[in-house]
C-alpha cells in the first residue's frame, strides 16, 4: 500500500479519491490523506445494487468536475470484476461510450493483458441495466413482483436441488422445494420444473443448492422484468459459464423464469442520465444534437500569442455478444482500426519556391499559420471519411451520399516549434478514438530533415461527427479498435480529455464559477493601479481593452465551399485566426508576435453561402510576454439582417474598464492558466507510421478538392 500511496502523492498530489468497492477489505482513509471513499463497497463476484450505481457515478462526476487535475482510483480485491463493472457504468455515464458492450470491451483493454475484464455474467448483466436507467433518466419506481415458475432445461450432476431468492443478494424471502436428482425419470432428465410463488422487490439474487453447496446464481432486477419474462442460457449464468467442459452442466443447459407482475413499474420520462445534463451544448457532439454541427461560425480560444523580444433476451437486454438494440440511427460498418483512417500529406517547401510564394507570411521567415490550420480540418474530414469506410464523394444512386462528416470543435493546436519555409513539412493523421457519431482525429505535423529525425511542429485534435444526409440525424460510425500499446496510448488520451470536457467544460466560465477571493483581489490590483494613475496623472503602462477591439466583414462565397455546400469550417478558422493574429500584431507594436495555442474552437452554427460574415477580435488578457485573443464569429442572414451569434474564440497589458471586460478578463486568466499546464502534455516523439501500421499499408493521399473549389491549393 505504501507503493500505492507514494505513487498517488507523487504523480496526483492533492487531486486524487480512492473509491474502495470491497466489504472484505478496509484500512485507514487516513493513508490517503483522508481521500477515501467506501459508500459503495458490494461482495465479490456479485453486482452493485443497480440504484447505487447511480450515485456512484454522480459522485465520480463531482469529484473531477471540480479541478481538471483531479483523478480517480477505484480498486477492489483483484480490480478486475467489481471495478470493472463500476468503470464500464461511468464510461457510459460519461458518454465516452455508449454502448454496454464497447464500454466493457474498452476496459477489459485498458485493463487486462488477455482481454478478459468483467467475466461474471451478472455483473456484465447489470452493466446493460445501468444502459436502460442512464436511457430513460433514472430508476424505474419500486415494484413487487411474483415469480410464479421455474423451469431448467439440462439437469447438472447434482444429487438434490433447491433454491433460495435473496432479496439485495442478502436476505432470503423464499426458499423452494427440494427436487431430488436421483428419483428423477429418465424422460425427465431435461427439464426441472417449480411451480411456486416467490415474491420479488429490487435487486435480487437467486442462489442454487446442491444439497447444502451454493452451486450457480442469477441476478436480475424486479422493475426491469419485461412482459413477465426471463430466460437465462448457460453463458449468463454465473459459475455456470466456467464449466467449458459441460461436465457439471450440459451444453443446452437453461433456466426460464416467468412472473406475475400485479402493477408495473412506472418508467421515467426525463432526459437521460449523465453529463449531458450538465455539460455545454457546444461539446455535446454524440447526443442531443441538432445537426449543425461543422463548418459553421467557429467559438475559438484563438491564438495565444508571444511577442518575440521574445443475445437478445426476452427481458429486453443484450447478450453478451453485443448490443442488440437499435436506435433508428443511421450506421455504417462495424469497426474500423487507426490504419484505416490513415491521411498523409507531403508540402515540399525546401524545393520548391514557388509553393514557398503561396504559404509565405508578411515576414518572410515562416508560413501563414491560417494556411496550415486550413489543411489540418481537411485532413481531418478525410480521416473521418475514411474511418467510416467510405469516400468524400461516394454517393448512392440517386447522387446522395449516406453521410456527411464534419467538424464539431478542435480540442487544440499546439505550435512547439519555430515552422521555418525552407524546410519540408509531413502531416500525418488518423482516428483515435470513436463513439457513436463522433471521432477524435489526432494529426501530427512535424518537419522532414533529410539526414536528421522529423522536429514536431505542431499536434492537433479534432473532433469530427457525422449526420445522415436524408433528415440530418445521428450516423453511427464504426467502433475503434486500436491494434498496438500506441494506439491504445492515443485512444485512452482522446478518451481521458474527451471526459475532462464533458467534466469541466463550463467550469472556466463566470457563470458556472464566480469570482475566487484571489481573482477578487487580482482585480483589485488592477483597480487601484488604474485609479492611481489616473488620480496622479501618471503615464499609463497599460491598454484600455476596449481600444484593442478589432472586426472584419466579408460575403461568404461559393467558392469558399464545402463537400456538403456549407462554407469549409477550415476557410473559417483561417480567418478568425489571421484576424487575431493582426489584432496581437497591432498590440505589440512593432514586435512580431508568435503563434503558441489555438484550443477550444467551436462550430455552432452552418455557415450558408452568401451570408455575411463578421468576425470580431479583443484582446482580453496579458502576462508578461504571453497575449489571448477572444474571436467571436457572427453570421449575418443579408435578407433578414439576423444574426446567429456568437462563436467565442480564443486569446501591452490591457486594462478591463466594464464589469463586462472584467469578466472576459478573468476568463482569459483563467484560460491562460489552464494552456500553460496543458501545453506540456502536447510534447510528443514524431511517429514512424509505417513501422506502426506496417509497409503494407499505404496512407490515404489528402484529396485537394476536398478544399474549397477557389483555393490557392489547388496547384500545390
Amino acid at each position: 500500500m505504501s507503493d500505492v500511496v507514494s505513487f498517488l502523492n507523487e504523480r496526483h498530489k492533492d487531486a486524487y479519491l480512492v473509491f474502495n468497492l470491497c466489504v472484505e477489505r478496509d484500512y485507514p482513509s487516513s493513508h490517503f490523506n483522508d481521500r477515501v471513499c467506501k459508500d459503495f463497497t458490494f461482495h465479490d463476484h456479485n453486482p452493485i445494487q443497480l440504484e447505487r450505481l447511480i450515485y456512484f457515478c454522480k459522485e465520480v462526476e463531482e469529484w473531477l468536475a471540480k479541478d481538471e487535475k483531479n483523478v480517480v482510483v477505484i480498486h477492489c480485491k483483484a480490480g478486475k470484476g467489481r471495478t470493472g463493472l463500476c468503470s464500464s457504468a461511468y464510461l457510459m455515464y460519461s458518454r465516452l461510450w455508449e454502448n454496454p458492450e464497447d464500454a466493457l470491451a474498452y476496459y477489459a483493454m485498458a485493463r487486462t493483458r488477455d482481454g478478459h475484464g468483467v467475466t461474471i455474467p451478472s455483473q456484465r448483466y447489470y452493466v446493460h441495466l445501468f444502459k436502460k436507467v442512464i436511457d430513460e433518466g433514472g430508476m424505474r419506481s419500486q415494484v413487487t413482483i411474483f415469480l410464479k415458475r421455474l423451469r431448467m432445461h439440462g439437469l447438472p450432476a447434482f444429487k438434490s436441488l433447491h433454491f433460495v431468492v435473496l432479496r439485495d443478494g442478502v436476505d432470503p424471502v423464499y426458499t423452494s422445494p427440494t427436487v431430488k436428482v436421483s428419483k428423477l425419470k429418465k424422460e425427465d432428465a431435461l427439464l426441472v420444473d417449480w411451480d411456486i410463488s416467490a415474491p420479488m422487490t429490487g435487486d435480487v439474487k437467486i442462489v442454487f443448492y446442491d444439497g447444502s453447496k451454493k452451486t450457480f446464481a442469477v441476478w436480475l432486477h424486479a422493475s426491469y422484468i419485461e412482459n413477465g419474462y426471463l430466460r437465462r442460457e448457460k453463458k449468463q449464468i454465473d459459475n455456470a459459464v466456467k464449466d467449458k467442459k459441460h461436465k457439471i452442466y450440459p451444453s443446452d443447459f437453461a433456466l426460464e423464469f416467468f412472473f406475475d407482475i400485479p402493477t408495473p413499474p412506472t418508467i421515467p420520462t426525463g432526459p437521460p442520465l449523465g453529463s449531458d445534463s450538465i455539460v455545454d451544448a457546444t461539446f455535446e457532439d454524440d447526443a442531443d444534437d441538432d445537426g449543425s454541427a461543422g463548418s459553421s461560425a467557429p467559438a475559438s480560444d484563438a491564438p495565444e500569442s508571444d511577442a518575440p523580444a521574445a443475445s437478445n433476451t426476452a427481458d429486453g437486454g443484450a447478450d453478451e455478444s453485443g448490443d442488440n438494440s437499435d436506435d433508428g440511427s443511421a450506421s455504417a460498418s462495424s469497426s474500423a482500426s487507426p490504419r484505416d483512417s490513415w491521411v498523409s500529406f507531403h508540402l515540399p517547401f525546401a524545393s520548391s519556391p514557388a509553393l514557398q510564394a503561396k504559404y509565405v507570411n508578411p515576414n518572410a521567415r515562416s508560413p501563414r499559420v491560417g494556411k496550415l490550420l486550413e489543411l489540418l480540418d481537411a485532413m481531418a474530414g478525410t480521416a473521418a471519411y475514411a474511418h467510416a469506410g467510405m469516400g468524400m464523394y461516394d454517393t448512392e444512386g440517386d447522387g446522395q451520399r449516406d453521410a456527411f462528416f464534419a467538424t464539431a470543435s478542435i480540442d487544440r493546436i499546439d505550435l512547439l516549434n519555430h515552422v521555418a519555409l525552407d524546410k519540408d513539412i509531413a502531416i500525418h493523421g488518423c482516428v483515435v478514438w470513436a463513439g457513436s457519431s463522433s471521432m477524435d482525429v489526432r494529426i501530427e505535423v512535424t518537419h522532414e530533415v533529410p539526414d536528421g529525425p522529423p522536429i514536431p511542429l505542431m499536434l492537433a485534435s479534432f473532433v469530427m461527427v457525422g449526420r445522415s444526409t436524408s433528415d440530418g440525424s445521428a450516423f453511427r460510425v464504426p467502433a475503434l479498435i486500436p491494434s498496438s500499446p500506441l494506439e491504445l496510448e492515443w485512444n485512452e488520451a482522446a478518451a481521458l480529455k474527451r471526459l475532462r470536457r464533458k467534466a469541466g467544460g463550463r467550469k472556466r466560465t463566470l457563470i458556472a464559477e464566480p469570482p475566487s477571493s484571489a481573482e477578487q483581489e487580482h482585480l483589485h490590483e488592477l483597480w487601484a493601479r488604474r485609479t492611481a494613475a489616473e488620480e496622479n496623472a501618471a503615464s499609463r503602462d497599460w491598454t484600455d481593452m476596449t481600444s484593442t477591439a478589432l472586426d472584419s466583414t466579408t460575403l461568404t462565397m461559393p467558392q469558399s465551399k464545402n463537400v456538403h455546400s456549407k462554407i469549409f469550417g477550415g476557410y473559417l478558422v483561417r480567418q478568425a485566426f489571421e484576424l487575431a493574429y493582426t489584432d496581437a500584431l497591432l498590440a505589440c507594436k512593432g514586435a512580431r508576435p508568435e503563434f503558441r495555442t489555438v484550443s477550444d474552437i467551436s462550430f455552432i452554427h452552418p455557415v450558408e453561402i452568401g451570408s455575411v460574415l463578421q468576425f470580431k477580435s479583443l484582446l482580453v488578457h496579458t502576462h508578461e510576454q504571453s497575449l489571448q485573443a477572444r474571436v467571436a464569429a457572427i453570421v449575418i442572414d443579408p435578407s433578414t439582417g439576423n444574426k446567429l451569434d456568437d462563436g467565442i474564440g480564443s486569446p501591452p497589458c490591457v486594462m478591463p474598464y466594464s464589469y463586462e471586460e472584467t469578466m472576459l478578463y478573468l476568463a482569459g486568466r483563467r484560460r491562460a492558466q489552464s494552456n500553460a499546464a496543458l501545453r506540456s502534455s502536447s510534447t510528443f516523439q514524431p511517429t514512424d507510421y509505417a513501422d506502426l501500421f506496417g509497409d503494407d499499408v499505404e496512407p490515404l493521399q489528402l484529396d485537394l478538392s476536398f478544399l474549397p473549389s477557389g483555393s490557392e491549393y489547388a496547384d500545390v
